[in-house]
């Protein structure tokens, strides 16, 4: 539907400099420092977290724990290039 997008997903880190370091290097995001935190922009989608120190609101009833959050990524290039990207990355799949 052409009248709705994205605004925004929300995830819960725990660590900030390795949720800094996989969300630019990795996925190509820009980091956007927020008050104590940082979110994350990939061009017009953006990707808030809350983590350490970070007591965001509005809040969920069940709050977003973290590594409880699904995200998904459209990865233009064959799955070959992207295994090979993660690699690079010593990410396992």
């Amino acid at each position: 539907m052409k009248d709705i997008k994205l605004d925004h997903c929300l995830i819960n880190v725990s660590h900030w400099e390795r949720s800094n370091e996989f969300y630019s290097k990795v996925l190509g995001a820009e980091i956007m420092p927020i008050g104590n935190g940082f979110l994350y922009r990939f061009g017009e989608t953006q990707l808030n977290c809350h983590g350490p120190n970070i007591n965001g609101t509005p809040v969920a009833r069940i709050k977003v724990m973290p590594g409880g959050s699904d995200l998904c990524f459209i990865w233009k290039k064959s799955i070959e290039k992207l295994k090979k990207h993660l690699k690079e990355y010593s990410i396992e799949i």
